[in-house]
């Protein structure tokens, strides 16, 4: 075989075995992008999967035993890192608001008022809310409450780095609106349901110049006839103001629902759990 012939062949094969060199080397080069970027996306995820922890909702065993999860666990992080929703309105301080009011000092009492609030107990274990406080106290009347026992007269809200966001939520046009009543627009993982197929009525025969029920103070000297210490009393005492209509007061369910029914009062009262 002559010289020349050796060099080809050499030359040929040289060449062929840089081509399976290139091609190992892009193979192997392909695999460890793949593998990177499984990398990168499980490092994605383990984030992920990390932040859920860290910023989950705080779930909190009553006396009772029952738990309760005070802000609803969204797709994201957004009800805790973002609106740092565990740690603002009434029940992020206090345990039971309702506990708190009546127990409060005299020098917080608006108008020098001595004395506990009145009685505002929920059957069925129901608790207390800003809401209920705004079926007596208008949004005004209740923020200068609010406001003056928090940062005068309680150093503790402060001392625990209480702030204005605290109680607060800035609205979309600029305003501060209470917490407790719009939290339920703003955070995520609660479904909407319309309610406009269903109906709820009530019905009475009897009008009765007597209150049923009275929210009162316990005094004669600041409120009218209406407002007496007597028919308070009563309502505690489950004394009703007009027998007859205590017992023919009717409220129904009917609408969109399988089985429409109606109940009398002292059905309703029955019905509850026996207080603890």
């Amino acid at each position: 075989m002559g010289r020349s012939k050796v060099k080809r062949i050499v030359k040929l094969l040289a060449a062929v075995l840089c081509a399976a060199l290139l091609m190992s080397c892009a193979a192997a080069s392909a695999e460890t992008a793949e593998a990177e970027q499984k990398s990168m996306k499980q490092r994605l995820l383990d984030s992920i999967a990390e932040n859920q922890l860290k910023y989950a909702p705080k779930v909190q065993t009553l006396e009772n035993g029952v738990q309760v999860q005070r802000t609803p666990q969204d797709s994201g992080i957004y009800n805790i890192r973002r609106l740092n929703a565990d740690n603002r309105g009434c029940y992020a301080c206090h345990t039971d608001l309702q506990n708190t009011i009546f127990n409060m000092p005299d020098s917080q009492w608006a108008y020098g008022l001595s004395g506990s609030h009145l009685e505002t107990s929920y059957d069925g274990g129901v608790k207390m809310t800003a809401e209920n406080c705004l079926t007596c106290h208008n949004n005004g009347e209740l923020a200068v409450y609010i406001h003056g026992i928090h940062t005068n007269s309680n150093k503790a809200f402060s001392a625990m780095g209480g702030d204005c966001m605290s109680c607060h939520y800035v609205m979309p046009d600029g305003t501060m609106a209470m917490w407790d009543l719009v939290k339920y627009d703003v955070l995520r993982g609660i479904n909407s349901a319309d309610a406009s197929t269903g109906e709820f009525s009530y019905d009475y025969t009897t009008l009765s110049t007597e209150p049923m029920f009275s929210m009162n103070w316990m005094s004669y000297s600041m409120f009218t006839d209406e407002m007496s210490f007597e028919r308070y009393d009563d309502a505690l005492n489950d004394v009703p103001a007009d027998p007859e209509l205590f017992d023919e007061w009717e409220i129904s369910v009917t609408g969109a629902v399988n089985n429409p029914v109606t109940y009398t009062l002292p059905e309703l009262i029955e019905m509850l759990p026996p207080k603890r």
